[in-house]
Formats: structure tokens, C-alpha cells, sequence
């Protein structure tokens, strides 16, 4: 019994559930009427046949390549689809997969001349929506210069009148877009906003939380101004997708000033105008570079990489100061999307220097040297058995697949030549080989025997010199062979370092944990390796 699924859709407001159940009436009795049988029913309700951009349909098409179904039942051809482009499309992708398109209305066969009266129905049915879209339109269009609101939600600040249908003050919105543009025009950033809008508990029109995007919309909406301005945004692609961001040309779009009530001053929108335009070229004044020289290995406990970060305080902690102090730090980069991260910043001076400062007890310490090389040669010890073990197992699969071999060889002499033996011995060979390549190739990656404090210091003393004579990039490149991360949380922070040194070892590196309390960290360093560090990063800044 052949198996047939079935689409049905209606599009607006203005056909109801029933029209739905009507076409699946209809196409239930098709499908009975030839003998198929209905395995699924997929509907999308309130969406336009002129967009593929339904959840149904798009389930529908990709459904029929597991070849579960033969055919697709459809009410209407335009139910389908309304775009011609579309439906040949679609048609053609659903024969690829075996499925045919039938419809309950229009009867077309499998000739060329079946085909043509179906395209022939797409294209009337196509020309019937772009008809109706332009008369909709003209509709419309008179409202806007009448200044009456044509549909969708106003924006925040805005309400619209139910009998006039013109657009009125919303006072209890009002207050937010005001501040909005106010924190704009005093330099805020975005996410400074943001974070002091949600933090008020403030929504946007559609009750949710403000994001960048919802913020840029306010700030530049016109109608703030009082002017009302209808068709904008551009059209529809052939996919009946919109570029929220792509304007029609000035020349399309109606205008209409003071024709709303105004919310913000015309002058403050344009200095926030203006601010939008420099910040997008980047016109606002330039900071001094600043080099972050854990850039790549500090993290926060969200999991979220942390950048570097300049800000001016405040306030005058001296009321004598002409200026307010300027902090660099380090900042969760989760708050530029996420703006809900508690992890604070922490201060570039500290961080650095504590992580110079370890550096030098962990690695570069005289005193510290015997406890490291015991750790290592420690590790070096526990690999090398491990190499063993396998160099063992290994040998013994290759005695075992030896004598095997040698068995099929003296089944071969006694005259027994029976192709799966040869099958067989070719297969042990085989094997074999990769064995005797394996126990070489373990042998080879034993390594080095037992380091000596000699040659660890030797090695310090190569390596000691970067830290303090070369330039930015190469001691960041020698940080991250140190250093394996940093994570900055609430209340610790922990540094994990590498015990790395050019022994030849493949094996992963010895890991060493250090932690401190955030409250510690601030107690001022003495005269240690950090401070020399922080000498070259101000001379690398100023050169």
C-alpha cells in the first residue's frame, strides 16, 4: 500500500483553524479514494505562502528523503507554495527523493502537458499574491501619510490610540528612552547601559531584556523626534527573507515630521547620532596602547576568555586632582554578550606581577631546584615503566602471531594449499609487520635517562635571560611554554605551569597548581622578578 503524508496551510488573520480543517478533510478523502495510507499530517498556521521560511514545510521536505512516503497531498497547488521559484524548486527536490506532489484540486498528470498547466497554476497563483500585496500596499500607504499606524508593535515610548490609530506617549515607558539617549550623549557604552537598564529592571517592548541590538534600534528610531517614517526597511529576498539592516532608497521612503508626539529633543538625537557614526569609525579619541602579556592564557570561572580592559574611575579619589585616575585590568570578555557575568576585573599590575612572581619561586629558583627535578624525574621514571609494559605487550602478540605464521607454513609444505590458508597467512604477516613497527617505534620514544641538577641548571640559565632582556612578543611566546592558564574566579585565583624544558619528552607536561585568595593578591610585592618584569613592559609601552 503506498504511503502519502499531507500539507495544509492557511495565512492570516483572515482564514481561520477551519480553513485548515477543511483542507484535511479533503485530502484525507484523496488519499482514501485511491487507496493510500496517511502516515503524517504536517500544518503551519498564520504564514505566508510566498516564504519556504515555515517550520512544517521545511520538516516535510526533509522527511521525504528517508523515503518513507511516496506522495504529497496538498489541498491547492498555491497552498504549496506561491512563489513560482519555489515550487519548482521543491518539486523537483521531492522527485529527487522519490516523492511525488499531488493535488486534491487541480488534477495534473506526469505529461508535458500536466507539467505546463501546473506551472501555469504557480505562476496565476504568484501573480494573484504579488496583486494583492500591491493593493495591501497602497492601502497602507495612504495611512502613513495620514500618520496612522499600519501595524506591528510601536516602539518603546510609544503607544497607539484604538480609535484614532495614531501613535500616542506612553508615560510609563517614556522615562526609559529619555534615559536611554541621556546615558548615551554622556559617553556610556553600550554595555554600560545595558547593564544599568537591566539591572533597574527596565524590559523592552516585547518584555525582554535590552540587548545591543534593541538598544541601537532606539537610538536611532526617528519617530522620538516626532517624525513618522513608514517603508524603510527594504524588501523581501526570493527567499522571503528580510536584511533587517538594508533601507529602501530615500526616495521610496515617506517622512512625515511632527507628525507624532516628540519624546526626545531633536538636538540630543542628533549628538547621538553623531556619537553612533564616530564610534563605528572609530574617530573617538585614541587610548595609548597597552600591552597584556596574559593575553590568551586568563580566564574566567564562566569560561570565558578575559581581555584587557581601560577605564577612567568614577570620581576624584583626591578632590585636588585635576583628573579621575585611569585602572587597566583584566575583564571577563562573557560580558560583552552575556552582561550578566560576576567574576569582577582584576587589576593588569597584580595579576602580572603575582604570575612573574611564582614564575621565578616555581621555575627559576636556586633554592627550589632539587624539588623540581625529583618531580621530574619522577614522571620521567613513571613513563619510561609505562613504555615498558607496552614494549612487553607488544612483543608478546609478536611471538604469539610468529609461531601462528610458522603453523600455516607447515600446513603449506604438507600439500595443503587451500585458499583461505594463504588468505590467512598473507592477513598474519601483515599483522606482524605493523608489530615489529610498533615495538621500533616504542624503543625509539624511550627518551632520555635521569636528569642531573647540572643540566636543569644549564637550562635556567638559557632560558632565564629572555624574561628579562628580550622584547614583548618573545616573552610572551616563552609565557605560554610556562604557563598552561589562569583562572580568576570571585575568590581565588589559581595559575597552573608547565615544568617544561627540551628533555625530548613527547609525554604531557608536568602540571603545577598555585592559588590565592583575591583579597591577597593586593599586599605590595618586594623586590623580586615581577618588578624588573614591569620595568620592561613600561619601556616596551613608552618605545
Amino acid at each position: 500500500m503506498k504511503k502519502a503524508v499531507i500539507y495544509a496551510r492557511f495565512s492570516s488573520d483572515n482564514q481561520r483553524e477551519e480553513s485548515i480543517d477543511a483542507q484535511l478533510r479533503a485530502c484525507r478523502n484523496d488519499a482514501s479514494s485511491k487507496g493510500w495510507v496517511v502516515i503524517r499530517e504536517y500544518c503551519d498556521r498564520g504564514i505566508t505562502g510566498t516564504s519556504d521560511n515555515r517550520p512544517e514545510f521545511l520538516q516535510m521536505i526533509e522527511d521525504s528523503k528517508t523515503g518513507n512516503f511516496e506522495y504529497v497531498i496538498v489541498h491547492k497547488l498555491d497552498r504549496f507554495s506561491r512563489s513560482v521559484q519555489q515550487t519548482l524548486s521543491y518539486i523537483s527536490e521531492l522527485r529527487d527523493n522519490g516523492v511525488e506532489l499531488k493535488s486534491v484540486i487541480e488534477k495534473f498528470d506526469d505529461t508535458p502537458e500536466g507539467e505546463f498547466m501546473r506551472n501555469t497554476m504557480s505562476n496565476i497563483s504568484q501573480f494573484y499574491s504579488r496583486n494583492l500585496s500591491r493593493e495591501v500596499i497602497k492601502g497602507l500607504k495612504e495611512n502613513a501619510y495620514k500618520a496612522i499606524h499600519t501595524g506591528g508593535i510601536p516602539p518603546l515610548g510609544l503607544k497607539v490610540n484604538p480609535v484614532s490609530r495614531k501613535y500616542e506617549i506612553d508615560e510609563n515607558e517614556e522615562i526609559i528612552v529619555k534615559r536611554i539617549y541621556q546615558m548615551y550623549i554622556e559617553g556610556k557604552t553600550h554595555l554600560q547601559i545595558i547593564k544599568e537598564l537591566n539591572d533597574c529592571g527596565y524590559t523592552n517592548k516585547q518584555g525582554n531584556q535590552f540587548t545591543k541590538n534593541s538598544l541601537l534600534s532606539i537610538l536611532r528610531n526617528e519617530k522620538y523626534v516626532g517624525t513618522y517614517v513608514w517603508n524603510k526597511s527594504a524588501a523581501k529576498n526570493s527567499k522571503g527573507k528580510r536584511n533587517g539592516n538594508k533601507q529602501k532608497p530615500e526616495e521610496e521612503i515617506i517622512k512625515i515630521p511632527n507628525a507624532i508626539p516628540a519624546i526626545i529633543d531633536i538636538e540630543i538625537f542628533g549628538k547621538a547620532q553623531e556619537l553612533m557614526k564616530a564610534r563605528a569609525k572609530g574617530d573617538e579619541p585614541r587610548r595609548k596602547a597597552t600591552t597584556y602579556v596574559l593575553s590568551g592564557l586568563i580566564q574566567c570561572e564562566c569560561g570565558s576568555h578575559m581581555h584587557g580592559n581601560r577605564r577612567k574611575a568614577k570620581t576624584r579619589p583626591n578632590p585636588n586632582w585635576k583628573e579621575k585616575p585611569e585602572y587597566v585590568s583584566y575583564r571577563c570578555g562573557g560580558r560583552k554578550t552575556k552582561a550578566n557575568c560576576e567574576v569582577p576585573e582584576i587589576r593588569k599590575e597584580y595579576i602580572e606581577a603575582f604570575v612573574f612572581d611564582e614564575l621565578e619561586k616555581v621555575i627559576f629558583n636556586d633554592n627550589n631546584l632539587e624539588h623540581l627535578l625529583g618531580l621530574l624525574n619522577g614522571r620521567i621514571l613513571q613513563e619510561s615503566a609505562k613504555n615498558q609494559d607496552k614494549i612487553y605487550l607488544a612483543q608478546s602478540k609478536l611471538d604469539k602471531v610468529e609461531k601462528e605464521i610458522g603453523n600455516l607454513v607447515k600446513a603449506i609444505a604438507k600439500g595443503i594449499d587451500a585458499e583461505e590458508i594463504l588468505d590467512e597467512l598473507s592477513t598474519k604477516k601483515r599483522y606482524k609487520a605493523q608489530l615489529l613497527m610498533e615495538i621500533d617505534n616504542l624503543k625509539n620514544s624511550e627518551g632520555i635517562g635521569e636528569i642531573t641538577i647540572d643540566t636543569m641548571r644549564e637550562l635556567i640559565s638559557e632560558v632565564k635571560p629572555f624574561l628579562m632582556n628580550n622584547s614583548m612578543p618573545e616573552l610572551k611566546a616563552l609565557l605560554k611554554k610556562f604557563v598552561k592558564s589562569i583562572t580568576i574566579g570571585k575568590e581565588e585565583i589559581e595559575v597552573i605551569f608547565n615544568l617544561f624544558f627540551s628533555f625530548g619528552i613527547d609525554y604531557d607536561y608536568l602540571h603545577i597548581r598555585k592559588t590565592i585568595n583575591r583579597n591577597d593578591l593586593y599586599v605590595p610585592f618586594a623586590r623580586r622578578l615581577s618588578l624588573k618584569i614591569q620595568r620592561l613592559i613600561e619601556l616596551e609601552r613608552s618605545s
